[in-house]
């Protein structure tokens, strides 16, 4: 379950260091941002869905 998607927008990032991390979002426009944040955001819903009981655990 903890397996990464292959086609999540943060794998790559979420690997570097915290400080290379601020340093990239910080050199991204806001339209980046966004573009990323709302694959993730597909990414997550993906997982969500693929893993039991998960909505329950939310609540």
């Amino acid at each position: 379950m903890n397996k990464e998607i292959s086609d999540c927008a943060l794998v790559q990032v979420r690997q570097l260091p915290l400080l290379e991390r601020m340093k990239y979002f910080d050199g991204l426009s806001t339209l980046d941002r966004e573009t990323i944040i709302r694959k993730h955001k597909k990414c997550l819903i993906g997982r969500e869905k693929r893993i039991p009981f998960s909505r329950i655990a939310i609540m």
